[in-house]
């Protein structure tokens, strides 16, 4: 391999933006706004299904009608012409039988996967379902796979097989046609918080233990790890334990990251490091304050950027080298179209973020209250996104990069 990886950055300048620093604000309209009909409910949002699966002319989201304090959780297929709901899942509605969606799911010819809770809050166990597009009839499930909360863990596959965790400890691979499930790797003591696969199929993931500790002010701390598989056994081809600069394993949460053309970038709170996963050579290391609460990690084109819950962050991906920041400027979705990071911003304004300089390309204010609950979710040569109250928004992709 080679260890000259990451790629070598365009940038060595370190560059600061501010949120002001973009093209001037042309208004960019949708293409295409779909009401949702919510009745006398006060929202209609996407939470659960964040990636807005599309098939045929349909988009399935995760609906939650907020009626009297209470939520009505269901899949919604979205009709883009006529902007009717074609089906739900389930089909009958009961508010004593509420339900919860769960991650991203997994889309596979007419065959869509994903994770939902029936009946909550009164039961926390996630099932997993295969659901056939076409008739609306569940194909196999698989119940009792983890309870509610642990939703890092999204369905992921590649061709005709799906990937999960089951109760936080194992993973398992299931055929989609046959259901048949395959348990390959057990983790232990340590839990799983996050499984992934990479662009070029490698299965990874990150796990972490609780160790006590009475010596420690809160009585215990935290040992992050994380591991790459193989997709087919699940023996471990590379296992690295991530820590802090100090060396000793301390409180440090959410372990998260991504693994691309053989370059762990492991993400522990405010840590960010970069490994050689063939070799175990560590690259580079920084953590900064207030690049906190991880929500999405890209690299692209020698960058690596950091959306988190408060801060966004762009850093050269061979050194670490800050290239430049937004602080208080967090993110709830970034999606990565071509050389721009398309984010929903915590006050629910789209920015079109070139990764390479960090300018913000695009400032695209949503024609209502604000973009949640989905991320950009891109078909072609179109972008769709979820706002409030009730509305999927389609836009044209040329529109929003010209």
């Amino acid at each position: 391999m080679d260890t000259t990886k990451p790629l070598i950055c365009l940038y060595s300048v370190l560059l600061i933006f501010c949120v002001s620093c973009c093209k001037e604000n042309v208004e960019v309209t949708p293409d295409k706004t779909i009401t949702i009909d919510k009745g006398n409910c006060q929202y209609v949002y996407s939470e659960g299904l964040q990636n807005l699966p599309k098939y045929k002319n349909q988009i399935i989201a995760h609906t939650s009608f907020l009626l009297d304090n209470w939520d009505d959780d269901r899949l919604c297929a979205i009709n883009l012409k006529t902007g009717k709901a074609d089906w739900y899942f389930p089909k009958d509605l009961s508010k004593a039988y509420k339900c919860a969606f769960d991650g991203f799911s997994y889309i596979y010819e007419n065959k869509l996967v994903f994770k939902y809770i029936e009946n909550y809050p009164l039961n926390k166990n996630a099932t997993l379902v295969c659901l056939n597009l076409d008739t609306q009839e569940v194909i196999w499930e698989k119940q009792e796979i983890n309870e509610i909360g642990h939703s890092h863990t999204d369905i992921f596959g590649i061709g005709r097989y799906c990937y999960f965790d089951r109760n936080k400890h194992k993973v398992c691979r299931v055929n989609l046609d046959s259901g048949e499930e395959t348990l390959i790797y057990d983790s232990g003591e340590f839990k799983i918080l996050h499984l992934r696969i990479s662009t070029d199929g490698e299965l990874y993931l990150f796990e972490d233990k609780t160790i006590e500790d009475s010596e420690d002010i809160l009585g215990y701390y935290l040992i992050n790890e994380s591991v790459v598989l193989d997709k087919d056994t699940g023996d471990e081809k590379f296992r690295y334990k991530i820590k802090p600069f100090d060396n000793t394993e301390a409180r440090w949460y959410g372990g998260n990251g991504i693994l691309q053309d053989g370059i762990l970038y492991a993400n522990v709170d405010t840590y960010l490091t970069a490994v050689d996963v063939e070799t175990g050579r560590q690259f580079w290391e920084r953590n900064d304050p207030e690049a906190y609460i991880l929500e999405d990690l890209i690299v692209y084109n020698g960058v690596v950027l950091k959306c988190g819950g408060n801060s966004t962050y762009g850093y050269n991906a061979q050194t670490g080298e800050l290239l430049y920041k937004y602080d208080n400027f967090g993110s709830h979705y970034t999606t990565r179209h071509g050389k721009y990071a398309y984010m929903v911003t915590n006050a629910g304004w789209l920015a079109v973020i070139d990764i390479a300089t960090g300018r913000i390309h695009k400032r695209i204010d949503c024609p209502d209250e604000m973009f949640f609950g989905s991320y950009p979710t891109f078909y072609g040569d179109k972008m769709y996104i979820m706002g409030l109250p009730n509305y999927l928004y389609c836009y044209s992709v040329d529109k929003m990069e010209r």
